[in-house]
Order: C-alpha cells, then structure tokens, then sequence
C-alpha cells in the first residue's frame, strides 16, 4: 500500500513536470512571435555565429525586445528544470537519472547566466549607453557550455528511461536525436533551427505523460480498511 507521504511526493514530481511542461512550451512559442515580429534581428545572438556587427544589431536597435526575449528565457529555463525533475522521477535508473538532473541543473545555470549578461547590456543600451564592450567570446563559451549539459542531460534521459512501453521509448528516442541533433548542429550551425525539434517533441509527450499520470491518480490516496477490533 503507497503510504500518503509517497502518494503526495509522486504527485508532486508530476505536477512539476506538468507544470514545466506548459511553461516551457509557451516560451518557445512566444520566442517564435518574437522572431516573426522581429525578423531584421537575432533576439538570441548566441545561436548562430555571428560577425561582431550582427551580434550587437539587436543589441543597439531593439533593446527592449531582447529584455522581452530574455525575460521568457528567465522563465523557459524555470519550465525546463521543472520538467526534468519530473521527467527524471520516470527513469529506473537512479544513477542515471542523477546524472540527468545534475546536467539540467547545470544547464539551467548557465543559461541564466547568459541571459543575465545579454539583458544586462539591452538594459544599458536602452539608456544609451554604447554596447561595445560586449563579451562575446565569453557568451558563445557560456553558450556552448549550455549545449553541452543539455545534451548530456537529455543523454543520460534516454538511457534512464524504461523501454516497457511506447510512450517511454519514443521519450528515449526524442531524448537521443536532441543529442544527435545539436552535436551536428556543432559541426553544421546551419542546423540550428532545427535543433529545438527533439526536444519540443519530448516535451509534448513529457506533457501528456504527466497529464495522464495526475488523471489516473486521486488527489488524496485510498484510505486502507481498518481491520475491526475484537
């Protein structure tokens, strides 16, 4: 019999996961608004490599619209952590799934980082403080770092998961081509729009698993019948 305890901690991880989920979802589409409304600029310079000029372009002409972009990116780094903590919780690989999360976390610290500087700079250049003194070097390092911790964390994922049923192969699967993807990506940046479709399909099926997961389980847990006394 699940104790209450275990009940309410399993619930948790799938709501967080959920929660996640839906978050990050919904930052990825409002980064797909922001390019199409933006479309002379790169709103996320690190990327794609860049001439110095086209780097600082947003920079020096849509300020605003990088501490908007950069703003939901504060908040897809919050849904994405959230997730795999969630996501983590299906694997039956502890070890593994340790990994996993290590790498997310590590992922998600980076990427704040990175935001934190470029809306730092979007923050000065909108009070019309030149931007020349951007780090660029150091935000394409922080960048590639980023990369590489998602990867190994979508990596170790895949290999944590169980295989016992559809749903958990084809989360191992989209786990494996986000890895297989960006490492091609390294070698090929003209892949990068098609880097985020791994992991946007993981997400998808991430949501609908946690969905399911809180459907078929009730908010408190069955009450085990008292034996009568004598």
């Amino acid at each position: 019999m699940i104790t209450p305890d275990a009940h309410a901690s399993a619930r948790a991880y799938d709501r967080a996961g959920f929660v996640g989920a839906v978050i990050t979802l919904g930052c990825a589409l409002a980064f797909q608004v922001l390019s199409l409304t933006h479309p002379d600029v790169h709103l996320q310079p690190t990327d794609l490599p860049l001439s110095a000029a086209d780097f600082l372009r947003p920079l020096t002409h849509e300020p605003q619209a990088v501490m908007v972009w950069m703003g939901f990116d504060f908040l897809f780094v919050l849904g994405y952590i959230a997730m795999f903590t969630g996501a983590v919780r299906l694997a039956r690989a502890p070890v593994l799934a340790a990994v996993s999360l290590g790498a997310i976390l590590t992922a998600g610290a980076l990427d704040a980082t990175e935001n934190a500087l470029l809306a730092t700079q979007a923050a000065l250049s909108s009070t019309g403080a030149p931007v020349d003194g951007v780090p660029m070097t150091a935000l394409y390092v922080i960048a590639a770092l980023k990369t590489a911790a998602a990867m190994t964390a979508a990596g170790f994922l895949a290999l944590a998961l169980p295989t016992t049923t559809r749903a958990h192969r084809a989360m191992a699967a989209a786990a494996a081509a986000f890895v297989l993807v960006n490492a091609a990506g390294t070698a090929l940046p003209a892949l990068g729009p098609v880097e985020p479709l791994p992991i946007a399909v993981l997400t998808v099926l991430l949501l609908v698993t946690f969905r399911a997961r809180l459907r078929a389980t009730p908010s408190t847990p069955p009450i085990s019948p008292v034996a009568p006394s004598r």
